[in-house]
C-alpha cells in the first residue's frame, strides 16, 4: 500500500513513473522475507523456488521487479566514514526505501577550478604541474569540480520504513 502511495505522489508531483527502489539493509531483509512480496516478486533468476540475486559492481545488488509498482528492487552496499563524528555509515540509511525514476532529468555540471597563477576556469579536468628543485623532481596534479545537479527533485522519494 505505501510503495502505490508513493508511487502516486511521485507521478503527481513530477509526472515520472519511478521504475526504481533502492533499499536499506533492513528493507531489503524485511522485503525478503515477506510471503506477499516473494508472491508478487520477479526475480527473473528462479532456481527452485529460491532468489538468486545478480551481484552488480561496487557493492549494488539487484534482487528483482516488482510487478505491483513496477520498478526493480536493489540493495547498495557500501559505507563511510562521516568527518563529523568520525563513524562508519551506510550509504543507504538501513531503514530506507528511495523511490525514483532513471528517466528523470539529472546532469552533471563543471564548477570552477580555482588557481591562483592560471586563473579561474570551468573545465571538465585541470592538469598542472610544477618542478622543485634540490632534488630535482617534478609534482602533477589533476583537478576536477563536478556540481551534480537534480532538475527533477520531485521524481524522486525517500521514505523510513518502521
Amino acid at each position: 500500500e505505501n510503495l502505490r502511495a508513493w508511487k502516486r505522489q511521485v507521478v503527481q508531483a513530477s509526472g515520472l513513473n519511478p521504475n526504481t527502489l533502492i533499499l536499506g539493509a533492513d528493507v531489503v531483509d524485511a522485503f525478503l522475507t515477506h510471503p506477499d512480496i516473494l508472491n508478487q516478486l520477479d526475480t527473473r533468476r528462479v532456481d527452485m523456488g529460491k532468489i538468486d540475486p545478480m551481484m552488480l559492481p561496487e557493492g549494488v545488488t539487484y534482487y528483482g521487479y516488482l510487478k505491483d509498482i513496477g520498478c526493480d528492487l536493489y540493495g547498495y552496499d557500501e559505507w563511510y566514514i562521516d568527518p563529523i563524528d568520525d563513524t562508519e555509515k551506510p550509504m543507504v540509511p538501513v531503514n530506507k526505501i528511495w523511490m525514483g525514476s532513471t528517466r528523470a532529468r539529472c546532469s552533471k555540471h563543471t564548477a570552477v577550478i580555482q588557481d591562483v597563477a592560471y586563473g579561474n576556469f570551468a573545465v571538465q579536468r585541470f592538469a598542472k604541474s610544477w618542478l622543485v628543485e634540490d632534488p630535482s623532481r617534478r609534482f602533477v596534479m589533476l583537478q576536477s569540480a563536478v556540481l551534480l545537479a537534480m532538475h527533477q527533485p520531485d521524481a524522486f522519494i525517500s521514505a523510513q520504513v518502521v
